[in-house]
């Protein structure tokens, strides 16, 4: 199943709970990249940090299922964004000029 940046939560909730999923994706949305946070997604904590080269995201209890970032990206003035990268604890993005980044769990 693809996964993209563009599918609002609701919407993406909807899609893979039909999937049979075990828990629904849910996503923070566009955030400014360069900052630390900790966000709470299923009940779990997850430590988000970057910079402008790269973007990282762990859990930051024991929980189950999955954390994935996608990044937006400036290159040659064109805003690209990453496919969706998923991991079971940690996961990082590396790009040059990150600006925004969507934290995922599932």
């Amino acid at each position: 199943m693809t996964r993209t940046a563009a599918v609002s939560a609701v919407a993406g909730v909807a899609l893979l709970a039909a999937a049979g999923a075990a828990h629904a994706e849910l996503s923070t949305g566009w955030l400014p990249n360069n900052a630390s946070r900790v966000v709470t997604i299923h009940g779990c904590s997850i430590v988000q940090s970057g910079s402008t080269n790269y973007v990282l995201a762990s859990e930051n209890t024991n929980c189950a299922g999955d954390v994935g970032l996608t990044a937006k990206y400036v290159s040659g003035g064109v805003t690209y964004v990453t496919a969706t990268k998923w991991a079971l604890r940690d996961v990082r993005i590396d790009r040059t000029n990150i600006t925004q980044v969507m934290i995922h769990h599932k």
